[in-house]
């Protein structure tokens, strides 16, 4: 039995990778905590689930967040950010750890560090084309000086962990990943959005399953309509955060024949593989 701890830079309401990936581990036997960021303050400090604990550590972010000018957002979230690396830290030390889990490339620095303090075994789960990501709002500048810090941090996990084979393939230049796949299955997105998969159909389904925000590759999937004259999409989402991204989605539901965009309450916390004929569903897991 190991003691392993999993680090994720957000709140845990629960992750739904996170989550099958605890799940799985502490069934196995392994003790199991997770070490999130309680940003809004507002979810309690200690929670235990399904055979495995979960730690919330301050500090959330302030209120005026929001008001701030674009550079002081940077310099307050960085501030934050590195007080929670601190105080998760200090917590996973006094867990004595066997194995270090980092979940996407904005938790490696910690865990690297974890890992020299304590040697245990580091585990990267490479959840997002991180480069790609922050791309769109920093630029091909940011692209590459993320590209160039991730190449320096794959140098230090034991095992690397992919999302998908499209993240496996560009790990693939540095390490070798295995590739973990995250689906919805298509039984709960039917539940949760009353939209019937019809069986038969034999044309590409494009399904999305998460939150409405930039990042997500949506605006991407309405552009790419055009071109897949036959496919149709299913859009649900737990929260939206987006606005503008919001009416977008609401518009393109008649201009791209999207097949229904509903408000489920929650993305689905069981999630498998599946491929049915030329249907692909992909799924959003923050």
């Amino acid at each position: 039995m190991l003691r392993i701890v999993m680090l994720v830079l957000g709140p845990y309401r629960p992750d739904p990778r996170v989550e099958r990936e605890a799940k799985t581990l502490s069934r196995q036997g392994h003790r199991v905590s997770i070490i999130a960021w309680n940003r809004t303050g507002n979810l309690p400090p200690y929670e235990t689930f399904g055979g495995y604990e979960l730690v919330r550590l301050p500090p959330p972010l302030s209120r005026s967040f929001a008001k701030l000018p674009v550079l002081g957002k940077l310099f307050a979230k960085v501030f934050v950010t590195c007080l929670f690396y601190v105080r998760s830290v200090i917590v996973t030390m006094r867990l004595k750890p066997a194995v270090v889990h980092a979940h996407d490339l904005d938790t490696l620095v910690p865990t690297i560090f974890l890992k020299w303090v304590t040697h245990a075994k580091l585990v990267f789960d490479s959840h997002e084309d991180y480069p790609a990501m922050l791309s769109e709002d920093l630029g091909r500048v940011g692209y590459w000086l993320t590209l160039a810090v991730q190449k320096v941090l794959l140098k230090a996990p034991d095992v690397v962990i992919a999302s998908n084979q499209a993240i496996s393939r560009k790990l693939a230049g540095h390490v070798d990943a295995f590739v973990v796949e995250n689906f919805v299955d298509l039984e709960w997105f039917e539940a949760a959005s009353r939209a019937p998969i019809n069986r038969k159909h034999t044309n590409p389904i494009a399904i999305y399953a998460g939150v409405i925000t930039g990042g997500r590759g949506l605006e991407q999937l309405l552009e790419a309509q055009p071109l897949m004259k036959s496919s149709r999409h299913t859009i649900g989402w737990r929260r939206t955060t987006s606005s503008r991204l919001e009416g977008n989605m609401s518009k393109a539901k008649h201009s791209y024949q999207i097949h229904r965009l509903h408000r489920a309450r929650h993305v689905p916390k069981t999630y498998s593989h599946r491929r049915r004929g030329s249907r692909f569903v992909s799924a959003d897991h923050q």
